[in-house]
């Protein structure tokens, strides 16, 4: 099968209703930037978990032997006759062995709710790269930027549902340094990235990374799964400020909300601080916001 828009409608309709299991359609051509940055050698080995388009993108446009491909897979039926009819392994997500085998790459765009277990389990398998679409929000663990080598933001309708995603690579051999891609084609690279963008918020995300650049003490609250080193868990249930600034500069928020009544308990008030704010508006998913000493 040639890699070609009609093929790949051909494949797109498989997935999505033919199969059993994970039927949400990944367009392979979300993947061809990164994977085309990539040399591949002939002892290269792949395991793409759940999604059959990219066993197809490997095989068609990296000319990749199928016997090199291992495919993780969720329907014994339709997707294992698909893969095995092109000579790719198959092997189903639940079998116990697959901890004990060994890849130089992992590609995946794994159920939303296994996102972080199927992240835990690629670590374990990958020698050199994964590449993994993900929610943005799954960034809201501090973890997920370990040894991240690539970010891109693929906003809220790279799928049939309004979400938003990105596409990350990390090297499994180390990285101090960060490339995030930008949808205009810019790119920035950062040094110790603890914040991800949204879809189209670059300068934002960029102050966001200059004020964390300077090191300021964090004000602390109680918020969930945030684990940033900025932010502290409070012991005490003190609640999060979402907006705080000054007021007629464009670069803060122009209120301060928060529970009154708790603000005796918070650390922080008349010093520098951090605020996180977690916006679930499309393309602002992260913001930070820095307070001056006035409040």
């Amino acid at each position: 099968m040639k890699y070609n828009a009609k093929n790949i409608e051909q494949v797109k309709y498989f997935v999505k209703e033919r199969v059993n299991g994970h039927t949400v359609y990944t367009n392979p051509n979300l993947f061809t930037g990164q994977l085309s940055r990539e040399s591949f050698r002939k002892s290269d080995t792949f395991c793409v978990k759940f999604n059959i388009e990219l066993v197809y993108l490997l095989l068609s446009k990296y000319n990749i032997n199928p016997n090199k491909i291992t495919f993780v897979g969720d329907d014994a039926d339709k997707k294992k006759m698909w893969v095995e009819h092109l000579g790719v392994r198959y092997v189903d997500y639940q079998e116990e062995s697959i901890k004990d085998m060994k890849f130089t790459y992992t590609l995946m765009n794994p159920a939303f709710d296994i996102t972080n277990e199927s992240f835990k389990k690629a670590k374990e398998i990958t020698t050199e790269k994964i590449l993994m679409i993900c929610q943005t929000s799954t960034f809201e663990r501090k973890k997920m930027f370990e040894n991240l080598e690539s970010y891109e933001a693929l906003g809220g309708n790279a799928f049939d549902e309004q979400i938003m995603t990105a596409l990350s690579v990390y090297d499994m051999n180390g990285t101090t340094e960060t490339e995030v891609r930008f949808k205009d084609g810019t790119k920035d690279t950062v040094s110790n990235i603890q914040m991800v963008p949204g879809e189209d918020n670059k300068e934002e995300w960029q102050f966001a990374c200059n004020v964390i650049s300077k090191g300021f003490d964090g004000i602390e609250v109680n918020y969930g799964a945030m684990e940033s080193p900025k932010v502290i868990q409070a012991e005490e249930g003190i609640p999060l400020i979402f907006n705080v600034g000054k007021v007629n500069d464009n670069n803060f928020s122009k209120i301060i909300v928060c529970d009154v009544s708790q603000k005796d308990k918070a650390t922080g008030f008349g010093e520098h601080k951090l605020v996180f704010n977690k916006n679930s508006s499309i393309g602002a998913i992260g913001t930070i916001k820095y307070a001056g000493p006035e409040y």
